[in-house]
């Protein structure tokens, strides 16, 4: 086990995250510890067999949950797939220890639109202008965020812990869901009416999925805040589309209204066919790669056979057409040299001409 961090986060419980690798396949996972939690009945993990089932590009999918004594007490252990370099939204683009120590939020390093407000974790303040995520990224999260959330609520589920620092980044732009189903599991005794609270549960999660879209915005979290509200969506009426802000804003007030995730795609619309595109472009070039690597281990292999065989240089002793054949390409692949009366060249002619 290789410990990470820990702490106490959205689940309202000290929790710890390793690293760990599976004795019995070898397969590195992501364990997320709860410390000092008791089940208190075998029922409460109805809904993890739901999740072990959910299988999304943009989901970090949960594989099994114990409990152990191992640490010293009563701890409960998700397990979830572990992707290597990745990073919550909330450092890459918030910068989250600043906003821990209360400092603030520093620009990003994409270029994009400026702002004429600044958002900090502490006091607003206009003195200086903070730099925009571009449009066309923050859609791009979007459109990867409702795609995740649209697939957990069709199969009766809700994230419940939509949040910037549970939400992975693995390469330039793809983005995962992390921690999913511990909230379930946690809360198992809390929920009486199981059918209405999952429809308030699926509304919360488009409202904390509008908030992120905001913060994103505005660059900042201190966007969310309810003082800092009016200013925020002015900010993204001044730098970025109608769209974007009507699309912020239905999810903002999303539970008052009573809307699912299926009303809110269409306010997407064509910007699905560009999400597309990228995505079959990067795949033609994943392909083309892959393709240059089995060519490469098709030629080792050749190389490999060749060099086993390992023909002396010196006469041909045993005439026929296979033999010969191997002969010549071994030494064209080893020996070979350019110009007239190279080894290739002798052999060929030896075996053209025999004497």
């Amino acid at each position: 086990l290789f410990r990470s961090v820990q702490g106490v986060g959205v689940f309202g419980c000290k929790t710890t995250c390793y690293k760990a690798i599976n004795t019995k396949n070898s397969v590195t996972y992501a364990l997320r510890r709860i410390h000092g939690f008791r089940l208190s009945s075998a029922r409460s993990l109805q809904r993890v067999e739901q999740w072990k089932k959910m299988n999304h590009p943009n989901v970090v999918s949960l594989r099994e949950v114990f409990t152990t004594k191992h640490f010293g007490d009563h701890s409960l252990v998700f397990t979830h797939d572990y992707h290597p370099g990745a990073e919550t939204l909330a450092n890459h683009h918030f910068n989250l220890r600043s906003i821990q120590q209360g400092g603030p939020t520093p620009p990003s390093s994409m270029g994009g639109a400026r702002s004429s407000h600044s958002f900090s974790s502490g006091t607003p303040s206009t003195s200086t202008t903070t730099s925009l995520l571009p449009e066309n990224l923050i859609w791009t999260y979007c459109i990867q965020l409702t795609a995740a959330v649209k697939a957990i609520h069709e199969q009766g589920l809700a994230v419940r812990a939509l949040d910037v620092t549970k939400i992975l980044i693995t390469g330039k732009t793809r983005l995962r869901l992390n921690c999913v189903g511990i909230m379930d599991v946690l809360t198992f005794n809390q929920t009486p009416g199981p059918g209405a609270l999952l429809v308030r549960h699926q509304h919360e999660d488009l409202m904390a999925l509008g908030h992120i879209l905001l913060a994103l915005a505005c660059n900042s979290l201190a966007a969310n805040r309810q003082d800092q509200l009016h200013k925020s969506l002015e900010t993204i009426t001044l730098s970025y589309s109608p769209d974007l802000k009507n699309l912020i804003v239905c999810l903002l007030s999303s539970q008052q209204s009573m809307r699912t995730i299926a009303d809110i795609m269409p306010m997407i619309g064509a910007r699905f066919y560009t999400q597309i595109e990228n995505s079959l472009v990067q795949s033609d070039l994943m392909e083309a790669e892959l393709l240059k690597e089995m060519e490469n281990g098709r030629l080792f292999r050749l190389l490999a056979k060749l060099g086993v065989i390992n023909i002396p240089n010196g006469p041909v002793v045993v005439r026929n057409g296979r033999s010969i054949s191997i002969e010549i390409i071994s030494r064209l692949s080893f020996s070979s040299s350019l110009g007239y009366g190279s080894s290739v060249d002798r052999l060929i002619a030896r075996h053209a001409n025999p004497q």
